[in-house]
C-alpha cells in the first residue's frame, strides 16, 4: 500500500504538490501492488478533502486503506505499509478482516503506548531489538544506521543475524541481530 504520483501539468482542482518525488506536480494515487511482480491491484485518484465523506471516526488513510482492501477481506494476505498508514487502530481492523500487516511505524501515533516511544528514544546503535506485544500485535524498536520502528501483526520476536562492515573489528564484519519483520519488510 503506497501514494503515487503520476506527473500532470494541466489545470485540475485536486493536482498535489509532493516535494519529495521526482517528479512535483500531479495527480496523486492510492495504490495497492502485488509486491512479488509489482502489478497494481487497486487504485483510487485523491481528489482533495472531502467534507461530505462518512467518516466514522476514521481518518484519511485508515479509510483509504479499508476502501481499498475491501475486496482482499478474509484472503489472508499481508499488507506492507509505510509510516503513513501504519497505525495499531488499522492493523486490529485488517486482523479482524484476516489480512495481515507490517509496517514501519511514527512514534506519535495515537494509540501507541508510552513506552515504545520511550525504549525508540532510548536504542543506540548496536542494541539488541526491544519487542513490545498486545495480543497478537508486534512492536519492534530497532537502531540500525537509525532508529526504525515496525508494527506487525504476522511476525514473531525472532531475529536473524546480518552481516555489516566495521572497520573496528579485525574482521572488518561484525554481527547484528535484525528483526524479522524488518527483513520482511524490507
Amino acid at each position: 500500500m503506497d501514494e503515487s504520483l503520476a506527473p500532470f501539468n494541466g489545470r485540475v482542482g485536486f493536482k498535489q504538490y509532493l516535494s519529495l518525488k521526482p517528479t512535483k506536480w500531479g495527480i496523486k494515487f492510492w495504490v495497492i501492488t502485488d509486491s512479488c511482480i509489482g502489478f497494481c491491484l487497486d487504485w483510487s485518484v485523491y481528489t482533495g478533502k472531502n467534507e461530505q465523506q462518512p467518516r466514522d471516526g476514521d481518518g484519511l488513510t485508515t479509510r483509504v486503506v479499508k476502501n481499498l482492501l475491501c475486496a482482499f477481506n478474509g484472503s489472508g494476505r499481508t499488507v506492507y505499509t509505510d509510516s503513513f498508514y501504519t497505525s495499531p487502530d488499522l492493523y486490529e481492523y485488517l486482523r479482524d478482516q484476516k489480512l495481515g500487516a507490517c509496517g514501519t511505524l511514527r512514534l506519535n501515533r495515537k494509540g501507541l503506548p508510552p513506552t515504545t516511544r520511550e525504549a525508540s528514544l532510548q536504542a543506540q546503535k548496536g542494541d539488541d531489538p526491544a519487542f513490545f506485544r498486545k495480543d497478537d500485535m508486534l512492536g519492534i524498536t530497532w537502531h540500525d544506521t537509525k532508529r526504525v520502528s515496525v508494527l506487525s501483526t504476522v511476525h514473531g520476536s525472532g531475529t536473524v543475524d546480518k552481516t555489516i562492515r566495521d572497520k573496528r573489528s579485525a574482521t572488518g564484519t561484525r554481527q547484528v541481530k535484525k528483526p524479522k519483520a524488518v527483513k520482511g519488510y524490507n
